[in-house]
């Protein structure tokens, strides 16, 4: 078989189950599909870092770590685990700076599932480049059917798994950090110390949401590149077993993260668009300990009930729409309640809890309108209000008698 030939039917097989993958985990996703697109050829893309490494390896074996390191650990397992998590920290480090980098510039990420869902994507098309070549290709042109179809079945199942699982996990600790001034409050007001974010705030004198945020990414990828190598290594030694269950946990956790109401829910990034509280700061500290103090009491009723109280106060405080969705999670969780919360509210408006100076920027996302900075000031924005109340009036609201 030619090179050519060999190289467009490892591409055709390596085709069908990244889009088996697609379509099991993304095909009711709300993001645009050029966006998926793009993410998919971007991580196609984080393969070339690595083959230029590879090269210059080759032209400079001096540079070469691959070969270095058993040259001087005379250990075998440990020279190769150390290789093994190595390139391992390659991969998870060149897959997380594509997820920044496009972040930054476009602004894919809205909510934490989002993060979750784009790093996957970006990861299975560095599952797809990689099958391609040098594994299909390399088989086809030198290796026999069996091993070719073994190499098939458990790379398509379960290295793309490993791959998507590893890097939505690290996707999520971003998705956290992206709204590290929101999360960070709620884990204060929840009694989290934070020792290492208070530390790292004084060594680097930077502020402790900013310490906040770089330490949820480092844990995430420190967690990506630690699975990752640790799977690399059983799959060398030929543990099955331990293999498939490392990726099984790790893909499981995965759709326990992304099962999260926090994770679907829709705020408004601080960093960009400054929150001004509808009541006294006084008041609202009063009332958000409380709230804290109730969720860890297991008054999960009662959070959900003044959080929907503040919220129609104050729509867009983001850490009000936290504890909302953190009781709402426990409580479906909690036999006891499930009737309560069943008739409480509808789990769409749980997810979808979208504020209105959040739907009034989704909306001009869509036509291609350009934010201003002052945008509450503008005429569109005031009618857009006026409209919203008008919807808000006409529809039937639940009313709860917290007397009874």
């Amino acid at each position: 078989m030619s090179p050519l030939t060999s190289a467009g039917l490892a591409f055709g097989i390596a085709l069908i189950p990244t889009f088996a993958w697609m379509y099991f985990l993304f095909s009711d996703s709300q993001k645009r599909k050029s966006v998926m697109a793009l993410v998919f050829i971007g991580g196609i893309a984080t393969v070339i870092p690595l083959l230029i490494i590879q090269k210059l390896f080759a032209t400079f074996p001096e540079l070469n770590v691959v070969q270095i390191i058993p040259g001087n650990i005379p250990n075998v397992a440990i020279a190769q685990l150390i290789i093994i998590i190595f390139l391992g920290m390659l991969e998870e480090i060149f897959k997380q700076t594509f997820l920044r980098t496009v972040d930054n510039k476009w602004l894919l990420v809205e909510t934490v599932n989002d993060s979750i869902k784009l790093a996957m994507i970006a990861a299975l098309g560095f599952s797809f480049a990689e099958n391609i070549y040098p594994y299909f290709f390399t088989l086809l042109q030198y290796g026999s059917y069996k091993e070719l179809m073994g190499a098939y079945f458990v790379r398509s199942l379960f290295t793309s798994a490993m791959h998507m699982s590893v890097a939505g996990i690290f996707g999520y600790y971003y998705g956290i950090s992206k709204f590290a001034i929101d999360f960070r409050e709620q884990s204060k007001w929840s009694g989290e110390k934070m020792y290492l974010t208070r530390c790292i705030s004084w060594i680097f004198g930077t502020p402790q949401s900013e310490s906040f945020r770089e330490q949820k990414i480092l844990r995430g990828l420190f967690i990506a590149m630690g699975i990752h190598g640790a799977f690399n290594f059983l799959v060398q030694f030929q543990l099955v077993m331990p293999a498939l269950l490392l990726v099984i946990g790790s893909f499981g956790y995965l759709m326990f993260l992304m099962n999260r109401k926090a994770g679907s829910l829709l705020m408004i990034n601080s960093d960009i668009y400054s929150h001004e509280s509808a009541m006294p700061k006084k008041d609202e500290d009063v009332i958000t300990e409380l709230v804290s103090m109730w969720l860890k009491e297991k008054k999960y009723q009662d959070v959900i009930n003044i959080c929907e109280r503040l919220l129609e106060r104050d729509p867009n405080n983001n850490v009000i729409k936290l504890f909302k969705v953190q009781a709402v999670d426990l409580l479906e969780g909690n036999d006891p309640y499930q009737k309560t919360l069943s008739t409480l509210l509808e789990k769409k408006t749980v997810v979808n809890d979208q504020s209105q100076i959040t739907k009034w920027i989704e909306l001009q996302k869509k036509q291609g309108n350009t934010i201003p900075t002052n945008f509450q000031e503008s005429v569109a924005y005031k009618k857009f209000l006026e409209e919203e109340g008008k919807k808000k009036e006409a529809k039937p609201t639940f009313q709860l008698d917290l007397n009874k």
